[in-house]
């Protein structure tokens, strides 16, 4: 078993939204509010710590557990597609740390072919 260390961290969803002339635009909903993706972010203050490519389903649920209004999909392990260091902000007073940013995993699209043939 890999040793295993507690930290603390902030969790949270990204938001919805595109590029428009290279300036992110944030999709709302009908109040105008921001529309959470299932994506999740994870910073960690303790820079020394790396955390693991892929979060397995016991893991979100658990940050799920901890934040109840966090957006995932269930049943679902989520991969690690983007590390962002980030400066440390004095004037809400955060340290130095890293973003974690977390999609979930797609499965595999399938389809029966009837009659097919492989090349040769």
């Amino acid at each position: 078993m890999a040793n295993t260390k507690t930290i603390s961290i902030r969790v949270s969803n990204t938001y919805r939204g595109s590029l428009v002339k290279g300036v992110f635009e944030h999709e709302t909903d009908r109040n105008g509010r921001w529309i959470p993706s299932d994506n999740i972010r994870i910073t960690c203050s303790d820079t020394d710590i790396t955390l693991p490519a892929v979060l397995e389903v016991d893991a979100i649920s658990d940050l799920a557990s901890q934040k109840p209004d966090l957006v995932f999909v269930p049943d679902t392990e989520y991969q690690k597609f983007k590390v962002i260091d980030l400066e440390p902000n004095t004037e809400l007073d955060l340290p130095a740390s890293k973003a974690y940013f977390y999609r979930p995993v797609k499965p595999d699209c399938t389809m029966e072919v009837a009659n097919a043939s492989s090349p040769k």
